[in-house]
């Protein structure tokens, strides 16, 4: 079966423009599950893992509803028509790149918040009014608590990689967020995730309209994880870590199995430290690592 046409979309000219201008000809799987449902006003659930044009999918939906509303009169303090949520700073760099090259010819602005550079000059780039507003969580809480900018009309919600807002501790802060919004009915959702876990189907039921989901498997991934699940076979049956309390080693451990899917997997640690204040299971936890902890002071569990 062909992929699905752009053109065949019925998009806006200022959007394919920058669909051509990114170079896409066809969509993906994923983007040819999500958009005619989205340009329909449609909330979708996606499953996804990084790299399958997801984005583009997310962006494309939420600049063609800019374009075909009318925006609504500015007042008060910036208030954007399109929220985009993401757990890291390289995701948030990420998404505002893609939404500049794809929404170059929308009028629209586009404006990323996020950690590790010049917070004033952030909350001054902010104060002046964006579009497209995209953040991780904490620095997006920290300017809404100085009133810097209003969720009260924000017409999409993207939330993107909600399972990592899970493993990496960042759901009170999203939930905070969500419930500032206007009420799903009012607004469109999307959310997309690697796994579409209960956790995270709960944020849909939660805060999002009766959403339609979606899963894409990219045939190359399927390959590879059949690979995987033999060598995790054996890579499960024990990991044995020298546990000195030393983060760099709990680190090294990470990157040995960091390609692989944990959360319901435990990797067992042994360890042949005495002190049960050096507990290698919290750092591993810090680290998004699923371990149990074999420890011969407290036995196996």
């Amino acid at each position: 079966m062909s992929p699905l046409d752009f053109i065949s979309l019925d998009l806006p000219e200022q959007v394919l423009q920058g669909i051509r201008d990114a170079g896409f000809v066809a969509t993906t799987p994923i983007q040819e599950g999500t958009l005619p449902l989205a340009l329909k006003g449609k909330d979708v659930a996606g499953q996804s893992q990084t790299g399958t044009g997801k984005t583009a999918a997310f962006l494309i939906a939420a600049f063609t509803r800019c374009l075909r509303h009318p925006a609504p009169a500015k007042s008060g303090p910036t208030a954007p028509r399109v929220l985009i949520i993401a757990p890291t700073r390289e995701l948030v760099v990420q998404i505002e790149a893609d939404a500049r090259l794809l929404g170059a010819h929308t009028g629209l602005r586009i404006l990323a918040v996020y950690g590790g550079i010049d917070y004033n000059k952030q909350r001054e780039e902010l104060r002046q009014s964006c579009d497209v507003l995209v953040g991780t969580p904490g620095r997006l809480i920290d300017y809404l608590k100085q009133h810097v900018w209003s969720p009260q009309r924000v017409e999409v919600l993207v939330i993107d990689e909600a399972d990592r807002m899970f493993d990496m501790g960042f759901i009170a802060d999203l939930r905070f967020i969500l419930r500032k919004l206007p009420k799903p009915e009012k607004r469109q959702s999307f959310l997309f995730s690697a796994t579409l876990s209960f956790r995270v189907m709960e944020l849909t039921w939660e805060f999002m309209n009766n959403p339609t989901q979606i899963s894409v498997t990219p045939l190359q991934k399927t390959a590879e994880n059949a690979v995987k699940s033999a060598e995790l076979e054996v890579l499960k049956a024990e990991v044995t870590l020298d546990w000195q309390g030393d983060q760099p080693e709990l680190l090294a451990l990470t990157d040995t199995v960091g390609d692989y899917t944990l959360h319901e997997s435990p990797i067992a640690v042994e360890t042949g430290a005495d002190d049960t204040n050096e507990n290698p299971a919290e750092g591993a936890m810090r680290v998004a690592l699923s371990c149990m902890l074999l420890h011969q002071a407290v036995g196996t569990f």
